[in-house]
């Protein structure tokens, strides 16, 4: 039985002051709906917090002390007012998801691609034109969200993600879709719905045997090869009327 009111279950925490008396106890932080603005610098020293939830407040910066949190394996801090990410994200070795989604980032330090064990990857819902070519580095991801951007190219970089299941990256302004995505030969769902208009579709997606659903919208240029080499291939086109309901998966 949890003794304590803020916290649902041992180790998980849900204000500063209940984590900060008993810092050694805090696996989790979940802080959410509370409208905080700022992270009081006592918690970047919880020697065993594991994962940090700060959904749905208002905050406007990650301090750079978040690097000192070297057990942290989740850290969320979607539906904030963040404009950047501070370089030390670069030095949570063990963090294995990463959700940034919906805030107002422009761009991401080079040093994101040191987070070697990075599986969950999630940035919709911000204001990124580019990515950094690191990102490539981050061989484990499995699942990245990348739609509602202004993302216009996708660097050559990222034919490294071996393992990478799941992509949605709609809602962009890619010029196009590269032919080394056949790389990707793990693949298992990819979004590419109003992620530019009149894209071409690669033909080398029928060599991913792994595919099970293509999202297109109705401007998408589909190959025939496409339409017939993979059985369990699922091509789920969005019409235009739907434009205005897509929120890109998240």
């Amino acid at each position: 039985m949890c003794l304590l009111l803020e916290a649902c279950s041992v180790g998980v925490y849900r204000s500063f002051d209940a984590a900060l008396r008993h810092p050694q106890k805090v696996v989790q932080l979940k802080i959410s709906y509370k409208k905080i603005d700022s992270i009081p610098e006592a918690i970047f020293s919880l020697p065993n917090v594991q994962h940090i939830y700060f959904f749905k407040n208002q905050l406007t910066e990650i301090p750079p002390e978040i690097g000192r949190l070297k057990t942290l394996k989740s850290l969320v801090v979607s539906s904030n007012q963040l404009t950047e990410v501070p370089a030390e994200i670069g030095n949570l070795q063990r963090l294995e998801r990463l959700s940034l989604s919906n805030n107002y980032l422009k761009e991401l330090p080079p040093e994101i691609g040191k987070l070697q064990r990075l599986h969950e990857l999630e940035l919709q819902m911000n204001d990124l034109q580019q990515l950094p070519e690191s990102l490539g580095n981050l061989s484990q991801l499995a699942y990245v969200n990348l739609s509602n951007n202004g993302i216009e190219n996708l660097p050559d970089s990222l034919q490294n993600w071996q393992n990478i299941k799941f992509v949605y990256i709609g809602r962009n302004n890619l010029q196009e879709i590269p032919q080394w995505i056949v790389q990707w030969q793990n693949l298992v769902e990819l979004d590419l719905r109003f992620s530019g208009n009149g894209l071409q579709i690669p033909a080398q997606l029928a060599q991913i045997r792994s595919l099970e659903k293509l999202y297109i919208d109705y401007t998408a240029i589909v190959p025939n090869n496409l339409l017939f080499s993979n059985p369990r291939l699922q091509i789920i086109q969005t019409s235009p009327n739907e434009l205005m309901d897509y929120g890109g998966g998240y």
